[in-house]
């Protein structure tokens, strides 16, 4: 069987923060908004496929070339999450009609474990349109290695101006280089095949876990908590065994001066037992990690999406901004992007 690259779908998307009078930092904060202010969608190359959108009243309309119009409203980007993914994504489920994210975490309450554990499901934050794709003959569509993120230099120029005085201590160079980091943390999703789905990060290099002590109002020490007399601090995240959480020292409070707090590096508080991430995953304290795949894992696969002759294929492609990525901190919550979605064919017929 030979393969053969037949056309591309590309995206292009603009996003740039809503400013706010006050920030956090990291985008796993719900006060953090990115505005997207175009998408535009086409076909390239060989037309032998389509994409196709419902109107409304239900009916598939397909072309080569997809308008921002067509794909209807852009949200607003917030930072959500996939965690607490088999909560919908399960062997008990026969057909998801789209993927289920998670809301940014406040500061936590012990007497609520929403707070500190799973959120509410997030309605809003991130882009989630249903497509369908159409091929003139048998034959398998994949979601190609090249498609990526990009940082939005121009704007991020222009952004960076507004932020002196937000952030004195730090250079223009500096500041645009935090902005040009935002991109990094961008997923694509794709939920197919009625409930099998498969999250690409375009730039990983190591696993995402959803759990870590966090510093959810920005004071420089890690959110904690007062039990029958002592002040432990939160675990955040999507976890288990929490009967094996092991207390130690934290190296960030050794940091000199120049030390830089996030939300996921920061300072405990005199008095605050802190949590001990790694010991207390050698002990037990199962963390759960985000189910997504690399670049390199994504070109090893060869198929994903069967299409047969004129029949239409639905696809549940999402956009969003994944929380517990460790580049969501400090001014990247400010950034602009760019997005390039490509798909391939492979050129295969298809028998029985």
């Amino acid at each position: 069987m030979k393969g053969k690259r037949l056309f591309a779908l590309v995206l292009s998307i603009t996003s740039v923060l809503l400013m706010s009078i006050g920030f956090s930092a990291a985008y796993f904060v719900s006060d953090n908004n990115l505005y997207v202010n175009e998408i535009d969608v086409s076909l390239v190359s060989d037309p032998t496929l389509y994409i196709g959108i419902k109107d409304g009243n239900g009916n598939i309309n397909y072309s080569t070339s997809v308008s921002t119009n067509d794909l209807g409203t852009i949200p607003v980007f917030i930072p959500v999450s996939s965690m607490y993914e088999t909560s919908w994504l399960n062997d008990s489920a026969s057909y998801i009609t789209t993927p289920v994210f998670k809301e940014a975490y406040r500061t936590g309450k012990i007497n609520r474990e929403s707070s500190y554990k799973e959120t509410l499901n997030a309605t809003e934050g991130y882009f989630t349109k249903e497509i369908y794709l159409k091929a003139s003959h048998d034959c398998y569509a994949m979601v190609s290695e090249t498609s990526t993120f990009s940082n939005n230099p121009d704007a991020n120029e222009k952004i960076a101006s507004t932020l002196s005085d937000v952030y004195p201590s730090l250079t223009h160079e500096e500041i645009v280089a935090n902005l040009n980091t935002t991109y990094k943390s961008l997923r694509y999703s794709f939920l197919y095949n009625d409930k099998d789905y498969l999250i690409y990060d375009p730039f990983k290099e190591k696993d995402t876990l959803f759990a870590s002590p966090l510093d959810i109002n920005a004071d420089g020490y890690y959110d904690y908590y007062s039990s029958n007399g002592g002040r432990y601090e939160f675990l955040y995240g999507d976890y288990s065994n929490s009967d094996k959480v092991i207390y130690g020292t934290n190296e960030y409070n050794s940091s000199g001066s120049d030390f830089k707090a996030s939300t996921f590096m920061a300072k405990t508080e005199a008095g605050v037992s802190h949590v001990d991430l790694t010991k207390s995953i050698e002990n037990g304290l199962v963390v759960n990690k985000e189910d997504s795949i690399s670049s390199s894992e994504l070109k090893e696969k060869r198929h994903l999406f069967l299409l047969k002759q004129d029949e239409p294929y639905r696809v549940v492609l999402s956009i969003y901004l994944e929380g517990w990525d460790l580049d969501n901190t400090s001014l990247a919550m400010y950034g602009a992007f760019n997005v390039n979605l490509v798909f391939s064919l492979t050129e295969e017929t298809i028998y029985g």
